[in-house]
């Protein structure tokens, strides 16, 4: 962030600060942002300029005490985490991570044939790793992307757009390690990247979530419900009104390549499947059998028990 943070100052007077509702801020903001500003003085740097300060008194419906707060936890958070190490290092924090993560989580690590299961072991991640890797790593570079496009067009881009397709999933896909992620990772994001959301298209979701949203809508602020939005069938004409069709992969109608692996597969590369040792056995179940496992869990919520458990269950 601090190379975005850097890099953007250049735009402070050539561009009116978003006030969070697409709007230039007003005097009565801007008082409140130099006020902001005098009671973080001794934690702030020169890189923090208001524009930076905007997002977390946005985020707080301009409520100066609990953005004041919530940005100075914001600072504190980095220093202890080493946020503004380069994201390289950021990455081999969570080593285990970045290649299995999305795999691992959404589907047990097995194969299937047409005659049997056969469970193969597969790197475990923890829970708070993944979380950590999707609520700091990522967005850490996904403000490296930022910067790098706003250096390439030269003009200021500092919000961006979330595609989740959820075409295909279900109830049964809504797992309890995967709820937690997701929550730890929100809480994250929502607690130190405030106002960098543009917008969420959320593409075939179950209907479990249409119902949830439908519920929870009425009592979100008007600029959240703003950025969220359902869509249901081909998404290729709705999409190509936010994005290039260079940008948007074939899938949806677009010219750029479509992903290289499902995310329904996982990556070889994650298998131990090459690096038995002589503690591991392996075990092949026909169809239509069971084997039970006894195991002990080292460690509580241990995220490979759980997915061990899964496995066997398939």
């Amino acid at each position: 962030m601090q190379a975005f943070l850097s890099f953007i100052s250049r735009f402070d007077d050539t561009v009116p600060i978003d006030n969070g509702d697409g709007q230039p801020i007003n005097d009565s903001q801007k008082e409140l942002v130099k006020e902001m500003r005098q009671r973080l003085k001794h934690v702030l740097q020169p890189i923090h300029s208001d524009r930076f300060l905007v997002r977390y008194l946005a985020a707080q419906n301009y409520d100066l005490d609990k953005g004041t707060e919530m940005a100075r936890k914001h600072l504190q958070w980095r220093e202890e985490m080493g946020a503004d190490r380069p994201i390289p290092e950021l990455i081999a924090t969570v080593p285990e991570v970045r290649s299995v993560c999305e795999c691992v989580l959404l589907n047990p690590p097995h194969t299937t044939t047409t005659t049997t299961n056969t469970i193969t072991a597969v790197r475990a991640c923890r829970v708070e790793d993944v979380a950590r890797y999707h609520g700091m790593v990522f967005m850490e570079q996904v403000y490296d992307k930022l910067r790098q496009q706003s250096e390439k067009h030269n003009r200021l881009i500092d919000k961006f757009i979330v595609v989740q397709d959820m075409t295909g999933w279900s109830l049964r896909s809504m797992q309890k390690p995967l709820i937690n992620m997701v929550m730890e990772t929100t809480h994250l994001r929502n607690a130190n990247y405030p106002q960098i959301l543009r917008k969420m298209i959320i593409i075939n979701p179950p209907t479990i979530i249409g119902m949830c949203w439908s519920l929870v809508k009425p009592f979100l602020r008007e600029r959240t419900r703003r950025k969220i939005m359902i869509v249901r069938g081909k998404p290729s004409q709705f999409l190509s009104e936010f994005m290039d069709e260079s940008q948007l992969p074939r899938m949806y109608g677009g010219l750029a390549p479509d992903p290289s692996m499902p995310p329904s597969k996982v990556p070889e590369d994650a298998y131990l499947a090459n690096q038995m040792t002589d503690d591991m056995d392996t075990l092949t179940i026909p169809r239509g059998q069971a084997h039970k496992f006894e195991y002990l869990r080292h460690k509580c919520e241990s995220l490979s028990s759980k997915l061990l458990r899964h496995s066997c269950r398939r």
